[in-house]
């Protein structure tokens, strides 16, 4: 008897499929028209991805969740209940009024000991993002950063290769290893993230050790996207195959792109429908899945090159914190 699983798997969560909105099982939720997925009212249309909506916040205002604190300002998280700024940086009010998080001119010193003044905001106007273009080192505003001889963008140290694709470099980690941000375990391990400053499994799923040594994240009741299976009856989420070689849960090759769990789907570039963020990502890893659709994640603004490709970027704008209602 799957019975549990099944209830969760299929438990009206956003992004779920839905026929009425009896299916989503979760407050303030709607069964979108078009998409026939659970998605979140329009009067607070942030979610949480998974069981929350709210309406978006800036800081020091009141939250539940943290993307509503970055749907406003990606540099600002929801703590004790108040969007809060990230990474020990601190909110100033700039000359418009706006609410913003800055370094405040400390200096940045990263792990080899040399420092890098920050002068007054890392914001989108200044760039210096992982990813954004630079003639020097000092145009990259994030410890351990370089800029590539060849590419010139900002990117992480050799030794430190892992990023975040924001403003953090570290070193690839373990089960247990410490972390600072969950690409560092992904590398190792997709289905791993960063909690509470260690290397741990993701979606409640718990470590296992195969007979050569390797942990693995494993499904208390099996049939997630990755666990073994003899049969195509043993992975229990929609288009899933078991793989003839590898006997293990996959999406089916229609579906190929996965959220590491239980859910399949095509890749999707920006502007268009999407259930996970992971099929945004595919395409372009600063994109995200964003009320039903991929969008541009950490305030960037979509693009469009000479060539036609769309890309995210920050396009020379203020990074504001404080909206006007």
């Amino acid at each position: 008897m799957f019975l549990p699983f099944l209830l969760a798997a299929t438990g009206g969560l956003y992004g779920d499929e839905c026929s009425t909105v009896e299916d989503c099982h979760f407050a303030q939720a709607v069964c979108h028209d078009a998409l026939k997925t659970c998605q979140c009212h329009p009067d607070v249309p942030i979610s949480n991805y998974k069981d929350k909506c709210g309406k978006a916040a800036s800081v020091n205002e009141t939250c539940m969740f943290n993307e509503q604190c970055e749907d406003v300002n990606f540099k600002t998280e929801c703590k004790n209940e108040r969007c809060a700024c990230k990474y020990d940086m601190v909110p100033e009010v700039t000359v418009d009024g706006a609410v913003i998080c800055t370094y405040s001119g400390l200096l940045l010193k990263n792990v080899r000991g040399r420092t890098r003044p920050l002068g007054s905001l890392l914001n989108a106007a200044n760039g210096g993002l992982y990813g954004d273009q630079c003639s020097t080192e000092q145009d990259c505003h994030f410890a351990e950063a370089v800029c590539h001889d060849v590419v010139k963008t900002c990117q992480c140290h050799p030794d430190v290769p892992i990023s975040n694709y924001k403003d953090k470099c570290g070193k690839a980690a373990s089960i247990n290893e410490t972390c600072m941000f969950n690409e560092q375990c992904e590398d190792v391990n997709f289905k791993t993230e960063c909690k509470n400053g260690r290397c741990a499994c993701k979606y409640d799923m718990v470590p296992e050790v195969t007979v050569d040594g390797t942990i693995i994240c494993a499904s208390a009741n099996g049939g997630l996207h990755g666990d073994q299976c003899s049969t195509v009856q043993d992975c229990h989420f929609a288009e899933a195959v078991c793989h003839d070689v590898l006997k293990t849960c996959q999406c089916h090759p229609d579906v190929p792109i996965s959220n590491y769990k239980d859910k399949c789907g095509k890749a999707a570039s920006i502007n268009e429908t999407c259930m996970f963020n992971e099929q945004c990502e595919d395409v372009n890893f600063k994109a995200e899945c964003k009320n039903g659709r991929c969008a541009c994640k950490f305030n960037m603004v979509p693009e469009v090159t000479v060539d036609g490709t769309v890309i995210c970027a920050y396009s020379g704008l203020l990074l504001k914190n404080a909206r006007v209602t």
